[in-house]
């Protein structure tokens, strides 16, 4: 659901605002047609874009890699990573 594809489904649905930028500026998500009324939701894509972060932490990518990092950090607690290992695989994450 981190790409293009799953973000624009997330953005149809109205289930979730899309992460990516590209889908947020599309037609599609713009222009809703919301119980019959045609909605603009240009105003959504305008704050995000203005939002200034770290290249790293934008679109979906800041997500997957949280969640990651997330999930190793937990491996390590529970015994199952040594710390020079999350690190390493934190690195690989992030290239």
């Amino acid at each position: 659901m981190t790409g293009c594809v799953g973000q624009a489904i997330l953005g149809q649905s109205m289930s979730d605002s899309p992460a990516h930028l590209q889908v947020l500026s599309s037609d599609e998500f713009i222009n809703q047609d919301i119980n019959g009324r045609e909605i603009n939701l240009e105003a959504i894509f305008l704050s995000a874009e203005r939002v200034t972060i770290h290249e790293l932490f934008q679109e979906a990518f800041y997500n997957q890699v949280s969640k990651s990092g997330s999930e190793l950090v937990e491996a390590m607690l529970l015994g199952k990573l040594a710390p020079g290992e999350v690190l390493e695989e934190l690195e690989k994450l992030m290239q």
